[in-house]
Formats: structure tokens, sequence, C-alpha cells
């Protein structure tokens, strides 16, 4: 999946991007966006075919090769909805997306559990994947109105490329550098140890980045709007940053003050390995909201060039992450994680600060609030917990007393915050 994932980076970023921030978009764009993406996918396709015996021979699994080729195929499916998302994206019209994505994640899920409940193993959720493009991809044709017309202008993809190829790039750095860690553990650890960070990976992922990424979403085509507007833009950014870290920052310290009693609960002692991993990981998964922002500010505002060059930059800190601590175990390959999640915030405030004028230190400000009750929830309820028995009872009045404690506490310390967070939600509902 993740050799799959970099591919799908061609196919879903980029020129897709680059049409939503584009401030006028015609139907000939629309139409070199679809051949060039339709066009990519098949020769991603068969590189990715050509190449599975080498990936097969690389992690010594001859499993991989069949496996590899058939996943593949979710490359040329997912490039005849790139537009349509783009487009969705564009209008705000998140509704309709949210509907078609949720509705094949159910089916394909449910056939997932048939086939790996009858002994399909690992094929149960290669089968689910493709199903899960093919229902999105036929989701998306019948019920928007858009359709090809097959026109394909140089002019366009020049300008298109002239933008989006740094973002192309960016992503595929991006997410090279975020699954490097499964690449080397995969390698140089035991398959168990892999199981152990992809799935403790999961659970930040689902509390944390899904949460983010969807606000991020709406706050993308909303910004690249207000693009040339520098009061209007640096407001709306103050506004989503807010709200992402207002709601991910209960869960991710509710997750990590019941981690061991989550895992022994739903996972049983097999997982109780997994623990201090998942409690590291909601560290990064707090400060996700805050990274994730610093880089839609450059993208919004067109610096797709300098997200690119701080991408690099910020890759070649996660290989000496690396370097510096495999040798030492999984534990401290994720330490290394959480360090760099503080660094990158620096990193990207720096410029940030030249652009509108929202480095670092305006950003705390901005959020010292939302800091200040998230400290105080966190102690509060490590507190609370030693005095509860049970593994349910822990996991249900420790995850409640320190959500209710942040946000009594965020609305006695910052009274405006209410207002501006029903204002921004009563937008949000529209799209």
């Amino acid at each position: 999946m993740v050799f799959i994932s970099l591919s799908d980076i061609f196919i879903k970023n980029g020129l897709g991007d680059a049409f939503v921030q584009k401030k006028e978009v015609s139907i000939l764009d629309e139409s070199t966006v679809f051949i060039s993406n339709l066009a990519l996918s098949v020769v991603l396709y068969a590189i990715l075919w050509i190449v599975a015996p080498f990936i097969s021979i690389f992690y010594e699994e001859p499993n991989l090769i069949d496996m590899f080729r058939v996943l593949g195929i979710i490359l040329v499916i997912n490039s005849f909805n790139v537009i349509q998302y783009a487009k969705l994206k564009r209008t705000l019209n998140f509704k309709l997306r949210s509907k078609i994505t949720l509705f094949s994640l159910f089916v394909s899920g449910i056939l997932a559990i048939v086939l790996a409940k009858f002994g399909f193993g690992a094929w149960s959720l290669i089968y689910k994947y493709i199903l899960n493009a093919v229902i999105i991809t036929i989701g998306l044709a019948y019920l928007t109105s858009w359709r090809p017309v097959f026109k394909f202008s140089a002019e366009s993809f020049n300008k298109l490329v002239n933008f989006g190829g740094w973002i192309l790039a960016g992503h595929f750095l991006r997410t090279l550098f975020n699954n490097i860690y499964a690449i080397v553990i995969g390698k140089f650890y035991s398959l168990s140890e892999l199981g152990l960070y992809d799935q403790s990976k999961k659970f930040q992922v689902v509390a944390s980045q899904n949460v983010s990424e969807a606000i991020s979403s709406v706050s993308f085509p909303v910004l690249s709007k207000y693009q040339d507007d520098d009061l209007k833009f640096t407001k709306s950014v103050k506004k989503f940053l807010k709200l992402q870290l207002i709601v991910v920052a209960p869960i991710m310290i509710a997750f990590a003050i019941t981690a061991r009693e989550f895992v022994l609960f739903f996972l049983t002692s097999k997982w109780i390995e997994i623990i201090p991993y998942i409690q590291l990981l909601c560290i990064s998964g707090f400060l996700f909201p805050i990274n994730l922002m610093n880089v839609q500010i450059l993208l919004a505002k067109g610096k797709s060039k300098l997200n690119f060059n701080l991408i690099t930059a910020k890759s070649i800190f996660r290989v000496l992450g690396i370097l510096v601590s495999y040798k030492f175990g999984l534990y401290y390959i994720i330490l290394s994680d959480v360090i760099l999640s503080f660094i990158f915030i620096f990193i990207n405030s720096v410029y940030n600060k030249r652009i509108i004028g929202l480095g670092v230190a305006e950003q705390i400000k901005e959020l010292k609030f939302i800091l200040l009750s998230a400290t105080i929830s966190l102690l509060a309820s490590i507190f609370i917990i030693r005095f509860l028995q049970g593994e349910i009872v822990v996991l249900i009045l420790g995850a409640i007393s320190s959500t209710l404690i942040f946000y009594v506490l965020l609305l006695v310390f910052d009274s405006d915050l209410k207002n501006e967070v029903k204002n921004l939600l009563n937008n949000l509902k529209r799209y």
C-alpha cells in the first residue's frame, strides 16, 4: 500500500490541486487534466507491473508479485474521478463527496469481512480497495454532470504544471517520507513489529489526521479564494487553525490517557506492546493540525515551489532521524518522528511569518488558551483515572472527564471563542 499510495499521488495530486487553486478554469482545462491523468495512470501501472518482482525480492515475499499487480489497477480507476473531485472541492460541495465515500467504504468493508471469513486472507483487503475505488468512480460519474470532451491543450497543461508540478513533487516526497518508517521497519524489523507500528499509526491517522484533513479540504479552497486579500486570508487561517485543534486536542488527550484500557478492552492483551507507541503518536497527532495548516498557507498563497523546498529539507531531517534511531528499537524511531513534528512547525512558520506575519510566536499566542486548556485537562485527567477501577470504567470516564475539562476551561479562558466556532461551523454546514 505504501508503493500504491506513492504512485496514486501522481494521479490525485498535482494537476488536480492546481485546478482547484486556479482562479478561473475552462472546459479545456478540465479535459486537459483528465487526459493527462489518464495517460499517466496507464504509464504508472505499467511501471508497477514491471517492478513488482523486484519489490517482492526486496521484502523476500513471493506472494507480493500478484498482489501488487492486481492492486495497481486502482491507479487507472482513480484517474477517472480526479476532475469530479476537484470540481466538488472548488464549489465546496463536500456533502456529495462524503455520501459517496461513506457508501463505498460501507459496501467494500462488508465485502472484505465476508471474503476474510471465507479464507481469502490478504486478498480480501485487495478486493476491498479495488471495489471502493470502483464505487467512488461510478458514483461520481453518475451524480455529477461532468463528462470529458477529450480535447488537450498544451498551453493549459503548461500553466497547470507550473504550479501543480511542485505540488505533485511535494506530495510525493511527503508521502514517501511519511511512509519511510513503514518501509524501514518492514525491512529491518520483524513482521510483528511492523504490525505494531502500523496499527498504532492507524489509530493516530483516524483520530487526528483524518479529522484535520477533513477540515483542511474545506479550508484550502476557501483560503485560495482569499489569496490576494491578506486580511481575510490571515483571519481565515486563524479560525481554521483553532477549529482543527479544538476538535483534535481532546481526542488526543483522551486517547493518550486511556490507551492501556483501550488496547486491553478492544484488542486484548496480545497487543499490549502497542500502548507506548500509541501514547507517543498522540503527541504528533496533537501537533498535526498545526503542521497541516502551515502547509496549507503556502499552497493557498501559490508558494508550491517553496513548499517543495521545505518538504525536501524536512525529508532530510527524517532520514537523519531514522539513521540515528533505528538501531535502538521501534520506540525510538517513533520518538524521533515526534521530535521532528515540533521542528517542522518552526521550519514552516519562519516562512509564514514573512508571507502573512503568522510565525510560531504569533501562532502560540493565537492558540494559547487551547494549549493551556489541553495541558490542564491532561494533568487533571491523569490524576482522576488513578482512582478509577476497571478497563471499561477508566475508558469511558477517563475520556468523558478529559473532554469536559478541556471544553469547560476553554470557554472560561476564551469567552469569545464560542461565537467564533459557532459562526464557522454554521458556514461549514453549507458544504
